[in-house]
């Protein structure tokens, strides 16, 4: 059995990277950047990125470089990982300045071509009797003309929905709302992004039942005696986002007023969440688990009955419960809103957005001071979904930063 290893920053095998002008011709640019980042974002449709360019040659004059240009990147962590192929549309540049008589210094920005593909296309027609997977699935293919993978979580129930003259995204993000996973039923929070691999379109509920991969903050220990159980290290990390109570009573985490209207029989019901209800919160999934005492909040918390986020909906059938309403927007709501954790770890070009991690941080306690018992931390330690990935490439140095979100505590954090 091939024996896991820990990467260094410097581990980075770049073999393409090359610039494509409006007539087809090609530069290497290799030896012409000075550093780069590719960014992911779970709540963000494409890949954006920029490249920082030392022209010493003329090439933004002689190329040129217009703005209408193709990055072509192709990189591998090293010989244990797969190649990355990815390919972008240079839709600007930025921070021009001349360094001296002969050179000068720029930013190339990126995203995926579907996204340029996006703004430049409406969409205009009716689905009807179909699936929302589906409908995402054609949009994708026949709208945003892409070729690459889907990994696309199936969805039940039938959708008749006219697209009225809104772009590819926006009907995408439509049929997400209107969605229910057929794998799991319960599951509701759809989101819609791209990584390394492709587009995704599946539920936080799918994405958070992923095994993690282990990482540990501030290792010590030999990679010749972890072997199998080797964890990556996390040499920088900071709590960037931490307990807004304001912001979360806002956005629904704690609790979303429903009302559904039923079209065949008239009626109005009530089919308000509640985040605080025992029974209700534990129906759902959460990603470190679904006891209550592992809830961001406490017990004691003295806002309960939270009904500050009002939703009115159409009661569509079995394509969509509205009973999924509220939980959908909390889930949804709380992953946004929730704690984070940026992370720093050596460059990985298997680590993308949408996956999960468990950080490993032992401390000390007040009761354990005078001894050497390390605990795990209750707050800090514990699975997360990697919401936002930033791969960072500059000569003879290369990271990946993650941010990490989760909905839950990985312990009882009342218990002391």
């Amino acid at each position: 059995m091939t024996e896991k290893r820990l990467y260094q920053t410097n581990d980075i095998e770049i073999t393409r990277l090359e610039l494509y002008n409006f007539n087809g011709d090609k530069l290497n640019i290799i030896n012409d950047f000075i550093n780069m980042a590719i960014r992911e974002d779970m709540f963000a449709p494409c890949t954006t990125g920029s490249i920082l360019m030392i022209d010493s040659t003329g090439i933004y004059e002689e190329f040129p470089i217009i703005g209408e240009e193709t990055l072509v990147i192709e990189y591998r962590t090293d010989q244990s990982n797969e190649f990355i192929l990815r390919k972008f549309y240079i839709y600007s540049v930025s921070d021009k300045e001349r360094t001296n008589v002969k050179g000068e210094n720029y930013v190339l920005n990126f995203c995926s071509e579907e996204f340029i593909t996006n703004r430049a296309t409406k969409v205009s027609r009716s689905f009807v009797n179909t699936v929302g997977s589906d409908v995402v699935k054609s949009i994708l293919k026949n709208d945003l003309k892409s070729t690459k993978m889907l990994d696309v979580e199936e969805s039940i129930g039938e959708v008749n929905y006219v697209s009225p003259q809104i772009h590819p995204v926006e009907l995408i993000y439509a049929m997400a709302k209107r969605s229910r996973s057929a794998a799991n039923t319960s599951g509701a929070s759809y989101v819609f992004f791209e990584n390394n691999a492709g587009f995704v379109f599946k539920t936080i509920e799918s994405l958070i039942a992923q095994t993690p991969t282990k990482f540990q903050i501030d290792s010590t220990q030999s990679i010749n005696t972890l072997g199998e159980t080797a964890k990556q290290i996390i040499f920088a990390h900071q709590l960037s986002q931490t307990a807004n109570t304001l912001t979360h009573m806002s956005a629904g985490s704690y609790g979303v007023n429903v009302k559904s209207l039923n079209l065949m029989n008239k009626t109005l019901t009530d089919v308000s969440y509640n985040y605080f209800d025992d029974s209700t919160y534990k129906a759902n999934n959460h990603i470190n688990s679904s006891s209550p005492a592992n809830r961001l909040q406490t017990s004691q918390f003295k806002f309960k009955e939270n009904t500050a986020t009002f939703k009115f909906v159409v009661d569509s059938g079995d394509n969509f419960k509205s009973k999924n309403v509220g939980p959908r927007y909390a889930q949804l709501a709380i992953f946004a809103n929730g704690p984070k954790m940026n992370c720093e770890v050596p460059f990985n070009s298997d680590i993308t957005v949408g996956g999960t991690v468990y950080v490993d941080m032992k401390t000390k306690t007040a009761a354990d001071k005078e001894s050497d018992i390390m605990r795990e931390d209750k707050y800090l330690a514990g699975k997360y979904l990697l919401t936002a990935v930033s791969h960072n490439i500059a000569l003879g140095r290369a990271t990946t930063s993650m941010e990490l979100s989760k909905d839950t505590f990985t312990n009882d954090h009342e218990d002391r």
